[in-house]
Parts: C-alpha cells; structure tokens; sequence
C-alpha cells in the first residue's frame, strides 16, 4: 500500500485513504485531512497561474511506492508545493549509481472533485 507524504515540515506522512484537500491562496498554504481519522497535515506553497475552467487535480511526484504532493489545481486558482527535506531524501535514494544523478520522479496526475 502506497503512503502519501506531504512535505511539510517533518515530512508528515499520511496513510493511503480518503483525503479533503484545501488551498489558501492568499496564504499560500494546503491543508490536507483524512476523512475517516479527521487527522491533517499542513504545507506552505507558492501561488501557480491557471486557465480558467482547469480541470480540478493533484499532481504528485512519485519515488517508488513514496507520493510527494507537488499542485492542487482548481478551476480557477493553483498552488505548487516546493520539493521538502523528505522528498529530496527519496530523490538521493533512487540515484542513479552511473550518473550520480538524482532520480527524476514520476508525475501522477489525479482528478479531483470539487466540494464532494
């Protein structure tokens, strides 16, 4: 099973589930809490310019079985959270051993649904 970790401060990880996702744009904050534990973990970000009428998604990097939030994106607004010390750890960890490159991660896209 796939564990979420939002990279905030601590690397907060979140088990695989229902999640509600909330943005602060003027805060340039994400808030994200499981629906069945009520339990939330928190993440500042940078304001991401979109189109009107964007399809509602989350964007995630991938490292292996590991998902680092990267954008919430909604109809009308955006948000990007900027790769955090536990991300960057899962990066080193799949380093290629021939380049001494960082891993790239892969990008996962999920539609979202708005005030489900």
């Amino acid at each position: 099973m796939a564990a979420l970790i939002l990279s905030s401060v601590g690397g907060e990880k979140l088990p695989a589930g229902k999640y509600t996702v909330e943005t602060a744009t003027t805060l340039n904050t994400v808030i994200v809490r499981n629906w069945k534990t009520k339990r939330a973990a928190g993440a500042l970000s940078h304001a991401l310019q979109v189109h009107d009428g964007s399809k509602p998604r989350l964007v995630f990097r991938r490292y292996g079985n590991q998902y680092f939030l990267a954008k919430v994106v909604t109809s009308s607004s955006g948000i990007e959270l900027p790769k955090f010390k536990a991300e960057r750890e899962a990066a080193k960890a799949k380093r290629d051993l021939l380049t001494m490159k960082d891993a790239e991660p892969e990008i996962v896209i999920v539609n979202a649904q708005v005030g489900q």
